[in-house]
């Protein structure tokens, strides 16, 4: 007796889960159509509490300003990099990851509109680092090290 009951109980229990599953096949589903959005680039945004630092220079000498973004990757070493924003919303440069990274312009870069400074350390817990004269030319920048 208690064998044919736990078999009852069995094929009961297997008719239910049989049930179930047919029945949640049968259900239609409302997919909405998603529109999709393309991303040119992510966003810079706070790092472990550090915010990108956004400034405005003439880098290109179209006698508008550029966005100049120092983008915090990391915690130590003041580890980041630097991107150039043009009117488009398009990276125009982007410095690659940098211990202590900034940029700046002379006197006579901001005089002209052309060219920043871009500035890293090259050594972890040390004040070396390197200076790089960056000019607009030709629609691309062009590098040139500032000896110290």
């Amino acid at each position: 007796m208690k064998t044919k009951l736990a078999l009852i109980s069995l094929v009961l229990m297997i008719i239910g889960f049989l049930g179930g599953y047919l029945w949640k096949q049968n259900i239609p589903t409302k997919f909405e159509e998603t529109q999709q959005v393309e991303v040119k680039q992510e966003l810079p945004k706070c790092f472990a509490g550090i915010c990108p630092l956004f400034y405005a220079m003439d880098v290109d000498g179209d006698g508008k300003d550029e966005s100049v973004v120092v983008i915090p990757t990391a915690m130590t070493q003041g580890a980041g990099k630097v991107w150039i924003i043009n009117d488009n919303n398009d990276v125009i440069f982007d410095s690659g990851v940098k211990m202590r990274i900034y940029a700046y312009q002379t006197k006579e870069q901001v005089e002209q509109g052309n060219g920043f400074i871009l500035q890293y350390g090259t050594e972890v817990n040390s004040t070396n680092g390197v200076e790089i004269n960056y000019t607009y030319k030709d629609g691309q920048f062009i590098p040139e090290e500032i000896s110290n």
